[in-house]
């Protein structure tokens, strides 16, 4: 291994394709006892947390703005 390569690296955290970044925050809170950190529909992106468990929540126009 090269000295200068990382021997370890963060969590990948998944996005999830929602419709509606807030309407989705409200489940995955309500329902499955996340957390939402932060975001908002406008902004199309927001992230979720359960512990160690991390999530994107990304509505279609944010992600139309990442091909």
């Amino acid at each position: 291994m090269h000295p200068n390569q990382p021997t370890h690296f963060p969590q990948a955290v998944p996005e999830i394709p929602v419709s509606n970044v807030e309407k989705a925050a409200e489940y995955y809170v309500n329902v499955l006892g996340f957390h939402f950190d932060w975001g908002n529909d406008q902004g199309g992106i927001g992230g979720t947390s359960q512990g160690e468990c991390r999530m994107f929540l990304g509505n279609a126009p944010f992600r139309q703005t990442l091909r």
